[in-house]
């Protein structure tokens, strides 16, 4: 046998042995706006309870209101969950028939949620991101949110540099938008 198709070979089961299907599903929380932005839709619902549909595990739920994208996004009754795979996403039975904000991804009147969807209790949302989602956070569409390691950090006019976690102040009140000009930059909600 050839040695270096021995070297591949074995380099390969190493590798595979290595990869964990659950590193998938690791995500970077993106700032509200930009998946305000990138979503085809943004829905107020209700998770009502738990099902399957064409051989889908998911949720039944009642969408409460349309805050992006088309109405027929209000007849939407299911959404799935990935259920079998790494990503797949759980609703705590507990907060059945409270209100979300999720964002749909898909354009076809149908949702997947995974680990890395946004799926937010709207209660525990601050006021200033459910006004962000109830379009705010549109007018900023056309700016981008980018994040940095390390000082300093260039960007074009059109981005805004996000410092901080997911609780800092950024993510929790400001939007970035436009000014004078069409430079973008950071503005409270």
């Amino acid at each position: 046998m050839d040695i270096r198709i021995l070297i591949t070979f074995m380099a390969s089961v190493l590798f595979l042995g290595c990869y964990s299907p659950a590193e998938a599903c690791t995500c970077v929380p993106s700032h509200p706006q930009t998946v305000f932005c990138k979503a085809k839709a943004i829905l107020k619902i209700e998770f009502l309870s738990s099902g399957t549909q064409s051989s889908q595990k998911g949720y039944i739920i009642k969408v409460k209101k349309v805050l992006k994208g088309s109405e027929n996004f209000k007849t939407m009754t299911f959404v799935s969950t990935m259920a079998g795979t790494s990503c797949e996403r759980r609703i705590n039975s507990d907060n059945f028939n409270q209100e979300y904000i999720i964002a749909v991804s898909s354009s076809d009147g149908h949702a997947s949620l995974g680990l890395c969807s946004f799926v937010k209790l709207l209660s525990e949302m601050p006021a200033k991101q459910i006004a962000g989602m109830q379009n705010a956070y549109a007018k900023g569409c056309g700016c981008e949110i980018i994040r940095c390691a390390e000082a300093p950090c260039a960007s074009n006019p059109n981005q805004c540099i996000l410092e901080g976690g997911v609780s800092g102040n950024q993510q929790q009140n400001m939007m970035c938008a436009p000014h004078a000009k069409g430079i973008c930059s950071w503005k409270t909600i």
